[in-house]
């Protein structure tokens, strides 16, 4: 670990029961965490930008992956609140969601 690096290695959370799998599950986690802050100032500066946006929206513009961008919501905290609003999709089988639009609390 380098001077001025916050990533506490001993923290991170590592899965596997052979040797092979908690080394690969490691390094993925090591790169997360170091994405992570990266991905959350893209994600504020995505809301402040554009107002609110769905999970799915925020993810497509960002060019990751859902999980990631509830993990860095859900990081947030208070700091990202529901928005009140919604939009509906509507599935080929005509079953129609409503997926929360999630904005920069004020």
């Amino acid at each position: 670990m380098t001077q001025g690096n916050l990533l506490d290695l001993t923290t991170l959370p590592v899965n596997g029961k052979a040797p092979r799998q908690r080394h690969a599950s490691f390094t993925g986690a090591v790169k997360a965490a170091s994405d992570r802050p990266v991905l959350t100032m893209a994600y504020v500066a995505l809301l402040r930008t554009l107002g609110p946006q769905s999970d799915q929206a925020a993810a497509k513009a960002l060019g990751c992956g859902l999980s990631s961008i509830n993990s860095v919501r859900d990081g947030l905290g208070a700091s990202v609140v529901d928005s009140g609003h919604y939009e509906t999709k509507t599935w080929p089988n005509g079953r129609t969601t409503k997926r929360t639009r999630w904005q920069v609390a004020k």
